[in-house]
């Protein structure tokens, strides 16, 4: 059996907040111990061939490289279904991939890139693509002043490390920054939790390396130029359909002396959104959960004095069942008008704390039967409310003709003058089918183009959002399909 959890932590940090949503909402399932086997059909190993490149045709290798962390992906693993066959696994070096490309390219076949593995839209699941770049050998990272030039395969952690030792950031912490990679996050337009300083992935990058069938494409270090964007642009938000990224030039910024918090709480999710759009200026973080987040939030914080004189005090304040915001600024406080109850900066550094660990709590649901899954979307301000109260109902009309017990709450983060993004993370009671959860996914997304939102804000589109954007990629020649 092979170990299988999300990415991170196995979740026993999680244990208490995993038994209060299984308690508070009256969830249960079948216990998992979160391994799968191996499927037989990967066992037969590929035939040997000499390839200009690393290659394993190791069983546990290939699979682990033919599915992502989607929930859909994870649900299919644990219920034994038949999974697409990855033959080989390539892990080239920078002057392995002319070649191996040309060599794929002349057999008619086609490669599935694979950044950190960390994919939630089912791109890494194989298709007809039978062979898999993983992009780990593309490494090094140099840095100057206010860039620096990474390898596709360098993760977040290494990248920010070497940056802090010279007093820069790139800021670009998504919630998989532990795990995910230099070019997963250009190929899937990514956006970090701080994109309110530092915007997303497509304001970062100068310039990008592209090696493709047809040769390699190579950009223009330079701050900024007029004109059309070098075509190298393409690979910014192209999944890996364009070509394999193999190094990306970073706008840095110098790494913030200090950092400030702040936390309010609202009567309602919509008094908190309508909070936000006022802000003249955006803190670094600001994140606003719905009550049902805010409630599972304030029922784990434990249960010290000074949690107590928390809740009772928001109690006074006739806040009962709160939204809660939290605030990161760097440098100074941030300016916040006046508005909802303050609990001061202890909400948000908790919040900070663990904002890279949660991943370990979905560990922990899908142990204990739950499945977790989440979806995210952008709009306009003025559509937010409308857009999140029709999502809720979607779900809950989805549940009820599945047959499914379900929770949904949400989370407005990444600001923008216009709109923001919505986050939303729902939780099906096991066991379930993979048809149920297909179903119940598609009605969210439905909901969201309906009520005017985006069909992905930071995700990507992959495989199970690809029927609802199915020209989305005309322009780009398919040569695979990364993760990050």
């Amino acid at each position: 059996m092979l170990p299988f959890i999300l990415y991170g932590s196995s979740g026993e940090n999680f244990a208490a907040e995993a038994d209060y949503i299984m308690s508070a909402f009256g969830l249960s399932g079948q216990p998992w111990d979160g391994t799968v086997r191996v499927p037989e059909h990967f066992r037969p190993a590929a035939p040997e061939e000499t390839w200009p490149s690393d290659v394993s045709t190791d069983p546990v290798d290939r699979f682990m490289h033919s599915i992502g962390k989607s929930s859909v992906e994870i649900l299919m693993a644990r219920n034994g279904h038949r999974i697409g066959r990855v033959d080989a696994v390539f892990r080239p070096r920078y002057g392995d991939l002319p070649a191996l490309l040309e060599r794929l390219h002349a057999s008619g076949s086609r490669a599935t890139v694979f950044g950190g593995g960390t994919s939630v839209t089912g791109a890494l699941i194989p298709g007809q693509r039978r062979f898999v770049i993983d992009t780990s050998n593309l490494r090094g990272i140099s840095v100057s002043k206010g860039r620096c030039t990474v390898g596709a395969g360098m993760r977040g952690p290494e990248i920010e490390g070497a940056l802090n030792r010279e007093n820069w950031t790139l800021g670009h912490f998504p919630e998989s920054f532990m795990h995910s990679t230099a070019g997963g996050w250009v190929s899937t337009k990514a956006t970090g939790q701080e994109s309110n300083q530092y915007g997303g992935i497509e304001d970062m990058v100068i310039s990008a390396t592209c090696v493709r069938s047809d040769g390699t494409v190579e950009g223009h270090e330079v701050p900024r130029e007029s004109g059309p964007n070098g075509r190298w642009a393409q690979a910014i938000g192209s999944e890996g359909r364009f070509g394999v990224i193999t190094t990306v030039t970073l706008r840095t910024h110098r790494l913030p002396r200090s950092r400030f918090y702040a936390s309010r709480f609202f009567r309602s999710f919509e008094e908190g959104i309508g909070f936000l759009s006022s802000l003249d200026r955006f803190p670094t973080v600001a994140r606003l959960s719905d009550t049902v987040e805010t409630g599972i939030s304030l029922a784990v914080a434990g249960d010290g004095a000074l949690t107590s004189l928390a809740r009772r005090y928001l109690r006074f304040r006739g806040l009962g069942d709160p939204s809660m915001l939290v605030v990161v600024n760097n440098e100074m406080p941030a300016k916040l008008p006046d508005g909802g109850v303050s609990l001061g900066a202890l909400p948000a550094r908790k919040w900070e704390e663990g904002r890279f660990q949660r991943p370990g709590l979905a560990n922990r649901l899908w142990m204990s039967g739950v499945v977790p899954d989440t979806l995210e979307t952008s709009a306009d301000w003025d559509r937010l409310p409308g857009l999140y109260h029709g999502v809720r109902e979607a779900f809950g009309n989805a549940c009820s003709a599945e047959g499914i017990r379900g929770i949904i709450m949400a989370h407005v983060s990444h600001l923008y003058t216009s709109g923001a993004c919505m986050y939303f993370t729902f939780l099906l009671q096991g066991p379930l089918g993979v048809g149920q959860l297909v179903g119940v996914r598609n009605s969210v997304v439905r909901a969201f183009l309906r009520h005017g939102g985006s069909l992905t804000h930071h995700h990507g589109i992959g495989r199970l959002l690809l029927p609802f954007a199915k020209h989305a990629f005309d322009h780009i020649e398919r040569d695979g399909v990364v993760g990050w």
